[in-house]
């Protein structure tokens, strides 16, 4: 039985058929939103500022890199999606056989396109909804006096959006359905819901970083001495497919995130809302 947690996330990423297919898909992705932003780090003194003016310079960079973020973020919801029907399968479907064969990687498909434009649709309005509530929080934090009296309350605002927007991504990806899931409120109203659940997925999230981070760090340096080795490290497309495999794992981590966030969505959030 499933219970969602993160070590079993990982274990389910690779699981299924086709693995070679959809993981090579994953690297290619994490290849193509390497690519622009190591261009651009190369032609710069390396400083944001400077790595993102380079990219809005040169569009076909910066397309790129929007076009792979895109497919990333259709993979994404479409795991997302498969994560909270298992969860719901669990829970209404009485063979277990079928359960536990259920393969929750997306297939690399037409279908991660289908409902493309709603994903689109779900992150451009909460990017406008990110600044509208930052910038407002911001706009007292600079009035002076009331600032002082301001900050509890933005704390509260910013701890709100960090732990709600996970399980608002989770909302929409149940459904694609963007009715619903776009009111700035719902960072108040689904915070006391999934708090302690969140933190304790936060903590443990935050070690499974620590020790992908270590892996990202072996796997480079082992893979940077090979290519020196091989004298092949002076080459910037070496260099690329290098930094690609941290990116990919940093993928991979996205994806373990978000099945333990399908499981707490759909204990905490979606029966709730049912009963």
């Amino acid at each position: 039985m499933a219970k969602g947690g993160l070590i079993e996330g990982l274990k389910k990423c690779y699981k299924g058929p086709n693995l070679l297919k959809k993981h090579l898909f994953l690297y290619v992705l994490s290849l193509l939103t390497t690519i622009p932003l190591l261009i651009a780090v190369s032609k710069t003194d390396g400083s944001e500022k400077d790595m993102y003016l380079y990219l809005f310079t040169h569009p076909l960079l910066l397309i790129l890199l929007i076009l792979s973020s895109i497919a990333i973020g259709l993979y994404v919801t479409k795991f997302l999606n498969n994560s909270i029907k298992l969860f719901i399968w669990q829970d209404t479907q009485k063979d277990q056989e079928r359960i536990k064969a259920m393969c929750i990687m997306p297939e690399i498909s037409q279908d991660l396109l289908k409902n493309g434009l709603e994903v689109i649709k779900f992150g451009f309005f909460w990017i406008i909804n990110t600044i509208i509530i930052f910038g407002i929080t911001g706009f007292f934090l600079c009035i002076p006096v009331i600032n002082l009296l301001f900050i509890p309350i933005a704390i509260v605002i910013f701890a709100c959006y960090l732990y709600s927007i996970p399980y608002i991504f989770a909302g929409f990806a149940r459904t694609y359905k963007c009715k619903g899931n776009l009111y700035p409120t719902l960072i108040f109203s689904l915070f006391p819901k999934i708090f302690l659940s969140a933190t304790i997925l936060g903590l443990k999230y935050f070690v499974y970083s620590i020790c992908a981070s270590i892996i990202q760090w072996l796997l480079i340096t082992v893979l940077i001495l090979i290519a020196g080795l091989l004298k092949l490290g002076g080459y910037s497309i070496v260099l690329s497919l290098i930094v690609s495999v941290a990116v990919y794992i940093e993928f991979i981590s996205i994806l373990v995130f978000y099945y333990a966030v399908a499981n707490i969505y759909y204990r905490k959030i979606e029966i709730e809302r049912e009963i």
